[in-house]
């Protein structure tokens, strides 16, 4: 009996964390979708305000309020699996008073802070921006709360939904805002898009807050009047303390990590300062380099956050169950995945970076964007696997391993941005090169780590060497596709959209053929009987 309701507890955790996981993926892609025509809203100008003042604002994200949902959830899970739900409401009512407060406190270091920190970067027009973004910081804090609750209820929905919601209402009025007021100027077109962000969590933290009205009057109320355990109500602050204790080790690691993507803002921005450049043009480099690289080199990382994210749950259950070839399983298969993924979308990026930034971007310099994509691609893969193994680390328990390699790429970071930025003068080729450097340092010491903690054999026949194969014969046939329609139809949009499509069929057709992708693997796709039913009417199985 108990074997079985461990199954049934682990089943629901792999299922609730891919609700969570298509949650993100749908979220990133309408990041993704919007921020291309901010982006030709805005300028590369506007665009680098706009960039800068994420960066901070992510930041102070981290340091305040982040690590709450993780830490209640874990509290309000083990409260009900002891079916002490009192006390589950006091530790919800606790950790709403101490976001309410850390919100107010944080909100108001970034509303006064935000001139010193714009000139701080080396762009004082981005203060508009920075300031318009101190009220997100206060809803997402009481937000936080709430997604943690309904996550330790064992329901990842409300969560997702509230995800879907708040970057709806971000995307909407973000462009709304940013074209009303560009008018007056890019750097007030930027604060407009960031006011988006405020008007995004405060939906969705009313959303949430609706769901907990409705949900106070039947499954909560019903819960409190089972619990007939008596508790010492303790002080709030013995909460505040467990809460803090909890929450903070959890996202230490991401933190440093933020950490880094804020020294790496300020260094190229004063870098180019230091070289004699102004600070529009100091932003207009910055916004030209996240908005026309980043952007897109982030789009496959994020589909590999999202099997980091659907991978912790799953994997932590198999760490308490002491489930050991299930433990080396999952591992293999979050890899395994990650690089399906980011191998033929960097192939992909790379055949395809001028015709996309030409579909997707106005401006001048396209060129120079395609060569610097072309340039990033390495990265991305890198960037993929590390971001992955953060999870399969956090799925281990192995939290303090986390932080080390956030310090040690931190510090190779630094070094060689002052190498590339100070003394060569690269500039955007040194930001590219830097990264691929840190991506490729996080990856190594992170697949050490598991490597460490568990005795990992990877296949690198199935995993590394046949994807790499079919991504490069797909990248062939992506080329020619894009040429032959291209020449026909006179468009790059279609050409390159029957690129892309051309592309997928291509690298799904070789990774079956040579042997990459076995049958049971299509099986376990969502719809996955009825395509095998279909490669097999074509002799493709």
């Amino acid at each position: 009996m108990d074997v079985i309701k461990k199954k049934s507890r682990t089943n629901s955790l792999v299922v609730q964390g891919g609700v969570l996981a298509i949650a993100f993926i749908f979220v990133r892609l309408i990041g993704f979708f919007y921020r291309i025509p901010l982006a030709n809203l805005l300028t590369d100008e506007g665009s680098g305000y706009y960039n800068n003042s994420f960066v901070i604002y992510t930041f102070f994200l981290m340091v305040s309020t982040y690590g709450f949902p993780n830490a209640i959830s874990k509290l309000t899970a083990e409260k009900h699996a002891q079916k002490k739900y009192k006390e589950a409401q006091v530790i919800f009512k606790s950790a709403l008073s101490l976001a309410l407060l850390l919100g107010v406190v944080f909100s108001i270091i970034l509303w006064f802070g935000a001139k010193e920190l714009a000139i701080l970067s080396g762009t004082p027009k981005s203060f508009y921006s920075i300031r318009a973004l101190a009220p997100a910081l206060f809803c997402f804090s009481l937000l936080s709360v709430f997604r943690g609750y309904f996550q330790g209820m064992n329901t990842m929905v409300p969560t997702a939904i509230s995800q879907v919601i708040e970057q709806i209402f971000n995307a909407v009025f973000s462009l709304i805002l940013a074209a009303i007021l560009v008018k007056k100027g890019v750097e007030y077109g930027a604060s407009g898009s960031t006011i988006g962000t405020g008007i995004g969590a405060l939906s969705a933290f009313l959303f949430l807050a609706f769901v907990y009205k409705a949900a106070s009057h039947t499954i909560i109320r019903k819960n409190l009047k089972l619990d007939q355990q008596k508790f010492s109500k303790k002080s709030i602050f013995h909460y505040w303390k467990i809460i803090l204790w909890l929450a903070f080790p959890m996202v230490l690691g991401t933190i440093i990590m933020n950490l880094t993507n804020v020294i790496d803002m300020f260094m190229f921005q004063r870098a180019l300062l230091f070289k004699g450049l102004t600070s529009a043009k100091a932003a207009e480099l910055y916004g030209f380099y996240t908005m026309k690289n980043q952007i897109l080199i982030n789009l496959p990382v994020a589909v590999a956050a999202a099997l980091s994210t659907a991978s912790i749950p799953g994997l932590s259950a198999s760490v308490i169950n002491n489930e050991v070839k299930a433990i080396e399983h999952k591992i293999n298969t979050a890899l395994r995945a990650t690089l399906l993924t980011m191998i033929p979308a960097a192939v992909g990026l790379f055949v395809l970076a001028y015709p996309i930034l030409t579909m997707l971007f106005k401006g001048d310099h396209l060129d120079l964007a395609a060569k610097l994509l072309q340039l990033s691609t390495l990265s991305a893969v890198f960037f993929g696997i590390s971001t992955v193994c953060i999870g399969l680390i956090q799925g281990l328990g192995k939290l303090k391993q986390q932080v080390y390699i956030s310090l040690i790429a931190l510090v190779v970071k630094v070094l060689f941005n002052f190498v590339f930025f100070y003394l060569f003068d690269l500039r955007l080729y040194g930001a590219i090169f830097s990264n691929t450097i840190y991506a490729i340092f996080s990856a190594y010491l992170s697949i050490r780590v598991i490597k460490q903690v568990v005795k990992i054999k990877i296949d690198f026949k199935r995993t590394i060497a046949i994807p790499a194969l079919a991504s490069v014969f797909m990248g062939i046939v992506c080329y020619v596709m894009y040429y032959v329609v291209g020449g026909i139809s006179g468009s790059n949009t279609l050409a390159t959209l029957m690129a892309i499509f051309m592309s997928f069929l291509a690298f799904g057709f070789l990774m079956i053929k040579l042997g990459g992708i076995s049958e049971n693997e299509i099986l376990a796709f969502p719809k996955g009987a009825g395509l095998v039913a279909i490669l097999r009417k074509f002799g493709l199985l």
